[in-house]
């Protein structure tokens, strides 16, 4: 499985939430997601999945290419697990 390192995707993640002025309780609603779930996704404690970041883009409303394309301008890296 195809996996990503998680601090690109959530100073991803944060900046969008700031720039929109959205909560992640917000953003858990939107992506039909526990609260809890979400803050500890945002903590970036583990590897998160293609799918994963496809869905929070979609949630904030960007694409996923631009999304990635941000992670990678972070230095976002990937491995096989």
């Amino acid at each position: 499985m195809l996996t990503y390192d998680p601090e690109p995707f959530v100073q991803v993640v944060r900046e969008e939430l700031e720039a929109r002025g959205i909560t992640h309780v917000e953003l858990a609603e939107r992506l039909g997601r526990d609260e809890n779930t979400v803050g500890q996704q945002l903590r970036g404690r583990r590897r998160v999945r293609k799918a994963t970041i496809d869905r929070y883009a979609h949630a904030l409303g960007i694409a996923p290419a631009v999304f990635f394309g941000r992670m990678r301008a972070c230095g976002c890296t990937r491995s096989s697990e």
